[in-house]
């Protein structure tokens, strides 16, 4: 995959990540007493797409990192997790799409994400596999500006 590739790929995931967290949102926020696994699976898409951006900093080249660092993330293992990310959100996006926001079909709602809680764990777990998986990567490469040590 060629770096345009990776920029596409991961500026749709931040795409896609927003347009999930709204439908989530409107979800969460349509009902006093949300499921506590739809606040957590928000919290965890959020997270990943800020985690995102900060990737997307450096494969725009906005950020720098020195050489070694850089060296020491192969293209395989973001490849692996933007690919992982995809499956995981498309996954997620199936999960949702039977979910109605309007105000009186809010049981039904509730009725149904509790159907699925179980696939919507699973996917919970896949994304914060995901998210660390890139806060290690970007944990790498700041590694110097954090700590001042030349590698």
């Amino acid at each position: 995959m060629e770096p345009l590739s990776v920029i596409a790929a991961v500026a749709g995931l931040i795409t896609a990540g927003a347009k999930i967290s709204t439908i989530l949102y409107e979800f969460t926020s349509s009902m006093e007493d949300a499921p506590r696994l739809a606040r957590d699976v928000l919290t965890e898409l959020n997270a990943l797409t800020v985690a995102l951006g900060h990737v997307q900093t450096y494969v725009l080249g906005a950020a720098q990192a020195s050489p070694a660092r850089t060296s020491l993330i192969l293209l395989e293992h973001v490849l692996v997790t933007l690919t992982g990310c995809v499956t995981t959100y498309s996954d997620l996006e199936v999960v949702l799409k039977g979910l109605n926001m309007s105000s009186s079909l809010r049981v039904y709602d509730k009725f149904r994400w509790t159907i699925r809680e179980k696939s919507i764990s699973g996917i919970l777990q896949r994304l914060q596999m995901h998210k660390s998986s890139l806060t290690l990567m970007l944990s790498i490469l700041r590694w110097q500006s954090y700590y001042g040590f030349e590698t």
